[in-house]
């Protein structure tokens, strides 16, 4: 029985790294510069691309944003959604792979602890992406973007949407 307990866990984190990045938590220290980052105003929504176990959503809620959080690992997006009860009315967590589903039309920021794979394909879907939308990237940058902030390990992107022109353009074969 643990033997078996052992494998479904080992199966929740350890697979989890072909379709994204592991659960490595965030610093208390980093979690703060990238929630001043973020740089929201009370109300706007914050999406977390790898929710892990939350503390970017409830950091994020304390200071009186709304946050919903992308995992694919069960586990953790039922641990979110303990932990978080409190702050239920502005916190959301979704068990879906961030790449593969549509966001909510209101995202003003996004934040990432991803990998070059992962941020490959990101970039790949912001191409499209309708409105305006400030991206915090932890380690790693964003291919195609110039970043306008680098700070402790963070790359800050303001990300405006592209004209039918530029979309045009970089559609081009």
């Amino acid at each position: 029985m643990e033997v078996l307990a052992l494998l479904i866990l080992g199966a929740a984190f350890g697979l989890i790294v072909i379709f994204g990045a592991p659960y490595l938590p965030t610093h208390q220290r980093q979690l703060k510069l990238a929630l001043d980052l973020a740089d929201l105003k009370p109300d706007q929504l914050l999406l977390d691309l790898g929710a892990g176990d939350g503390r970017l959503l409830k950091a994020a809620a304390q200071r009186g944003w709304r946050a919903t959080g992308y995992e694919l690992n069960p586990f953790l997006v039922l641990w979110c959604w303990l932990s978080l009860r409190r702050y239920r009315s502005q916190t959301n967590t979704i068990w879906r792979d961030f790449l593969r589903t549509s966001w909510p039309a209101d995202t003003t920021a996004v934040y990432i602890f991803g990998s070059r794979p992962v941020m490959r394909r990101l970039a790949i879907k912001l191409m499209v992406w309708p409105t305006p939308l400030r991206l915090v990237s932890y380690g790693f940058e964003l291919p195609g973007h110039k970043h306008e902030i680098k700070s402790g390990g963070f790359f800050v992107y303001d990300l405006k949407p592209k004209t039918p022109k530029d979309q045009k353009h970089h559609f081009k074969s």
